[in-house]
């Protein structure tokens, strides 16, 4: 038997991430009858190791059964009501309450988890240290930014990338970087990790649509320690017909701000010639870890014109120079959040990363009750460049199929459509 305890605690390091950890412990005990291995923890926040194993031992995908113990099984959790005041203390009982009885919770239970309430400075805490079920206890803020219900309904559709790799061309920079461009498949799970996580890879039929792939970009830092950039790329094809658009690939990692922008042209590039959406406050405004790229973008529109471009057209006409990129500021991040919040809940899209998911769990209102991002100690890197992604699908030009020209050369092939083929 092995017993590990508080693995919601385990911190991944440079080194040695928690998983490493547990495979070379369970890897030193035999399968068999009268053995167990057994993961145990007080949830701590979501995205950790013991957090992703529960969500798949609960769907079935790995060989852990889950085991949730609620407060309310705990003996000493308990106040004594009285026989003669069952009924008025029944009748006084609350929503919640009498979800909690449905749980299986008893009265004399219940009467505790009333009085404990009390003396709890937020609500939400009282359900981090004394959770009912496991949503629970794994939340980890009590003033979250997107409702937990709008989170499990976009993680319903997040399902693992079917190709790991690279897109790559015959240069890392200049116009080379555009030629012979081609989809490298990593395997080695290690290689995953600063790897681009593909859904679907683009579609063989190029040039049939303008703007069919949206890529977004939010960048952050080049230090272990600063904010992650964040690749996001979206296919809006189903728009044509009224549908929703879906995230097919997504990059996560650190990079230097000016490879990080020919790699996400790269992508954009590869998905049809796509329109590639930067948001561009770091590279304008801070010079971030003493690299000043602000004219990167200026650089790459040699190369690669299709750019999200925040100047209008009329202003264009009137000479105002061009600006490139999205600039998030106290005004538009809220624009792009509250935009992202609406989406979740009316299914406005797909979601298929399963991490950008628990980065909305740890999205919170900060206690000014006006600003908004990550939980300390957390990132908002997903939520941004999702956010501006789903943006853009729907406040730009839907895509469109484009022309082809009929040359003469080939005899258009006719055929009857009826009922059969149909």
């Amino acid at each position: 038997m092995a017993h590990l305890t508080e693995v919601g605690l385990w911190k991944e390091t440079k080194g040695k991430k928690p998983e490493d950890l547990v495979q070379s412990i369970f890897g030193s005990i035999n399968d068999g009858p009268y053995t167990v291995k057994v993961l145990e923890s007080t949830a701590k926040g979501v995205g950790n190791y013991f957090h992703r194993t529960w969500l798949k031992a609960v769907k079935g995908e790995n060989d852990f059964t889950p085991v949730f113990i609620p407060w309310f099984l705990i003996d000493m959790y308990s106040t004594y009501i009285g026989y003669q005041n069952y009924l008025d203390f029944i009748e006084s009982m609350d929503e919640y309450e009498h979800y909690l009885f449905e749980l299986g919770a008893t009265l004399e239970a219940i009467a505790w988890y009333r009085k404990k309430k009390k003396g709890m400075v937020e609500e939400w805490r009282m359900c981090s240290e004394y959770p009912s079920d496991p949503k629970e206890a794994f939340q980890s803020t009590g003033r979250p930014f997107f409702p937990r219900q709008y989170v499990e309904q976009c993680r319903k559709s997040c399902m693992d990338p079917a190709f790991y790799g690279e897109f790559v061309g015959d240069a890392t920079k200049g116009e080379k970087a555009f030629e012979n461009i081609r989809f490298v498949e990593v395997e080695k799970p290690k290689q995953r990790e600063n790897a681009l996580h593909v859904w679907m890879l683009p579609d063989k039929s190029k040039g049939l649509y303008r703007y069919r792939y949206i890529v977004s970009v939010d960048i952050g830092g080049t230090g272990d320690q600063a904010d992650y950039s964040s690749i996001k790329v979206f296919d809006r094809l189903p728009m044509i017909e009224g549908g929703i658009p879906e995230v097919v690939a997504e990059w996560h990692g650190h990079i230097e701000h000016d490879l990080l922008i020919w790699k996400a042209a790269q992508i954009a590039k590869a998905y049809d010639t796509a329109l590639l959406v930067i948001e561009s406050n770091t590279l304008e405004t801070e010079g971030t870890e003493g690299d000043n790229f602000e004219y990167v973008l200026d650089e790459i529109v040699d190369f690669y014109p299709d750019l999200y471009s925040r100047t209008s057209p009329e202003q264009i006409k009137q000479g105002a120079p061009v600006k490139y990129g999205f600039h998030t500021n106290p005004s538009t991040k809220p624009m792009v959040t509250g935009f992202l919040k609406a989406a979740m809940r009316d299914c406005l899209y797909i979601e298929r990363s399963l991490e950008t998911t628990f980065e909305y769990d740890q999205f919170e209102i900060k206690e000014d009750g006006k600003k908004t991002g990550a939980v300390e100690g957390c990132h908002d890197d997903r939520v941004m460049s999702t956010a501006i992604g789903v943006y853009v699908c729907y406040k730009t030009e839907k895509p469109y199929r484009i022309a082809q020209k009929n040359t003469g050369l080939q005899k258009r092939k006719t055929r009857i459509v009826s009922e059969a083929s149909v």
